[in-house]
């Protein structure tokens, strides 16, 4: 009987495991695409500003210091 209950309590966990992956999965995807956007608007801004694309690529490339 104690096995079953084991046996039970790994499948619930596997199965929240596994939900919570996938919730991490499109938290991670929505992350990446706010900060590609974020990129993006850096870089149109530096050309808007004067900056040459190669020189614009170079400071896109460069981490941005998160106070």
């Amino acid at each position: 009987m104690s096995d079953k209950k084991f046996e039970g309590a790994t499948l619930g966990s596997m199965e929240d495991f596994s939900r919570n992956l996938e919730d991490s999965k499109e938290v991670l995807i929505h992350n990446l695409t706010k900060l590609a956007e974020l990129q993006k608007l850096r870089f149109d801004t530096l050309i808007a500003v004067g900056f040459s694309e190669s020189q614009a690529i170079k400071l896109c490339a460069t981490p941005v210091p998160i106070p």
